[in-house]
C-alpha cells in the first residue's frame, strides 16, 4: 500500500512537471507578460474612445512563479482616470495579440476564466513568452 502510495506520488509529480525558471528568467518572463499586457491594453483603450484619456495601471498575472513562469496568460489592468470616473477592469493576453483585451465582466463569462489563476501548460500559454511586436 505505501509503495503504491509513493509510486503515485512520483507519477503525479513527473506529470505536473513544467518549465522552471531560475530568478534572471523568471524577471524576464514577468517583464514580457507586462509589456505585452500593457501593449494590448494600448490597443484596447485606444479602439475605445469613451477610455481615451484614462491611464492605464498594470498588475500583471498573478499565477506567475519560478515553477510557472508562463502563468496563466492573463494579466490584470485597470484603467483610471483622473476625474474620478469610474475604472474599468481588463484583462488582457501576457502572450498574444490577436487575443488582446477583454473587460472583466466579459472575461468572467468566457471559457478563459475557468483557467483565471491557475497556471496553464505550455501548451496553451508558450513559454518563453513571445514579445509582441510594438
Amino acid at each position: 500500500m505505501r509503495l503504491a502510495f509513493f509510486s503515485l506520488v512520483a507519477l503525479l509529480t513527473a506529470c505536473s512537471s513544467g518549465p522552471t525558471a531560475a530568478p534572471a528568467e523568471l524577471d524576464m518572463a514577468l517583464k514580457t507578460a507586462r509589456d505585452n499586457a500593457l501593449y494590448n491594453a494600448k490597443l484596447w483603450r485606444s479602439a475605445t474612445p469613451a477610455y481615451a484619456n484614462y491611464d492605464i495601471m498594470a498588475r500583471g498575472d498573478s499565477s506567475q512563479t519560478s515553477t510557472c513562469p508562463q502563468g496563466d496568460g492573463w494579466a490584470t489592468i485597470e484603467l483610471v482616470s483622473l476625474s474620478g470616473s469610474p475604472k474599468m477592469t481588463l484583462k488582457c493576453s501576457t502572450w498574444s495579440a490577436g487575443k488582446g483585451c477583454i473587460d472583466e465582466a466579459h472575461f468572467k463569462a468566457s471559457p478563459d476564466a475557468m483557467n483565471d489563476k491557475m497556471c496553464q501548460s505550455t501548451s496553451m500559454v508558450p513559454y518563453p513568452l513571445p514579445t509582441i511586436a510594438q
